[in-house]
């Protein structure tokens, strides 16, 4: 038996549309003998009332379509038939919806009315009963025709609808719903606020899932030593290596000890990111003697940082902003290097996944080792120690790591190696290092 189409199992039920040419609707015998009584009584009814052969025998009042017949008189005499009515004003003595004629005065029974036989009288008009037959055989075929065509709900039987909702879902063909992906990486960050996310896109366009599942939360801090920091001229160089030190420095920039020199600072002072991501936010920032887009971590900056200052004609201190987790890898190679630095913290790591991030990861189908986990951060790591205890397969997911920094503290706090390791922190080598492992 064919379906029409189903709600959700919520509703409690199932919607049928009209029947289809190879289903055969089920009925009751009783209404089949039931409706054809009555469409039987009701062309009786038809037949009587509009044919006006409902009168008695020998009542003298007969349809108009009937025969004209020759009327006795008074004298017994008999009276010819009248001719056919043809004039307009003859015309309103014709029955009318379905009414027997009515004789004139002339041609009525002088005898009935002085031998006390009965008042002509429709019939009809005096059976209720009949009339009422009469509408209900004719009602009836058209209530049960638009009954059967006019979709109608089943009723609700414990566990029938989630049953049909499974039954449909299993049946549909393979287009309609996604197969589960082979290619599933679950990236440990947020993504972007601004527009697509250069990960996202990347990945997808290769034929990857891209799920974002943020298992850190950062504050951001207005340290009060930072706007006079940059107004102090016994720094030369600002470092950075991350790019959530930028909200700090939006705060600080727009602090009023800033506003004569803000411009001059921007266009001149020298500044240095970690990856092509930081730098874009130290431009968004404002800032435009920007340098480290072709660096993959801190050590790759390090070198770049120490040959800038050898550089100087005046040795000055390099200010280090940075978050409170951040590795010690800048301050040990500027200190071998012969660097003067200053550090301030301007955000905090609140380290360890929400409850919604929790929930997020244990809803991923069959988690397993076809999957893989993009690892951002030392923290990130930490935070992936975690979740492999509380998240069902996450122990067998791959690992991919964004540079070498990462894969360091995979090592120390997973006692794993990274599967892929991007060659630079950006989204095309990102890919290229799951790809060659994948290939």
């Amino acid at each position: 038996m064919s379906m029409g189409w189903a709600n959700s199992p919520e509703d409690g039920g199932l919607l049928v549309g009209g029947p289809s040419p190879t289903q055969e609707e089920e009925q009751c015998p009783a209404e089949h003998v039931g409706t054809a009584l009555l469409a039987a009584i009701a062309a009786i009814a038809f037949i009587w009332y509009f044919g006006g052969s409902g009168g008695a025998p020998g009542d003298p009042h007969t349809a108009l379509s009937a025969a004209p017949t020759a009327h006795p008189t008074a004298t017994g005499a008999a009276v010819a038939p009248r001719a056919p009515v043809t004039s307009p004003s003859a015309a309103l003595v014709l029955p009318v919806a379905g009414r027997t004629a009515r004789p004139s005065a002339g041609d009525r029974p002088a005898a009935a009315g002085a031998e006390g036989g009965p008042r002509p009288t429709n019939a009809i008009w005096g059976s209720p009963a009949l009339l009422l037959l009469l509408v209900t055989g004719m009602a009836l075929p058209v209530w049960r025709t638009i009954r059967r065509w006019t979709p109608t709900r089943s009723p609700a039987v414990p566990g029938s609808a989630a049953a049909v909702w499974a039954l449909q879902a299993s049946s549909s063909s393979s287009s309609s719903a996604p197969p589960l992906t082979q290619k599933r990486v679950i990236l440990l960050k947020d993504p972007a606020e601004d527009g697509e996310d250069p990960y996202d896109v990347t990945l997808r366009a290769a034929g990857y899932d891209a799920i974002f599942v943020p298992v850190l939360r950062f504050e951001f801090l207005q340290p009060p030593d930072l706007p006079t920091s940059l107004l102090d001229s016994a720094f030369g160089v600002l470092v950075i290596t991350s790019f959530r030190s930028c909200d700090s420095l939006y705060w600080a920039l727009s602090t009023p000890p800033l506003q004569e020199s803000r411009d001059l600072l921007l266009r001149e002072f020298p500044v240095f990111g970690v990856g092509p991501k930081t730098c874009a936010a130290l431009r968004k920032v404002g800032f435009q003697n920007v340098s480290g887009d072709d660096t993959g971590s801190a050590v790759e900056l390090g070198p770049k940082i120490i040959d800038f200052w050898r550089g100087l004609s005046t040795p000055r201190k390099a200010l280090f902003l940075r978050g409170d987790k951040a590795l010690e890898t800048i301050p040990q190679l500027l200190e071998e290097g012969g660097v003067p630095l200053e550090a301030i913290v301007t955000y905090n790591t609140l380290e360890g996944a929400s409850e919604e991030a929790m929930q997020q990861l244990r809803a991923i189908p069959e988690l397993g080792q076809r999957d893989w986990v993009g690892l951002f951060s030392p923290s990130g790591v930490r935070a992936l120690a975690d979740l492999r205890a509380e998240v069902p397969g996450f122990e067998k997911v791959r690992k991919a790591s964004i540079g070498r920094t990462t894969s360091t503290a995979i090592e120390k706090e997973l006692g794993q190696k990274a599967e892929a390791v991007a060659g630079q922190p950006n989204p095309g080598k990102f890919l290229e290092a799951i790809q060659r492992y994948d290939a």
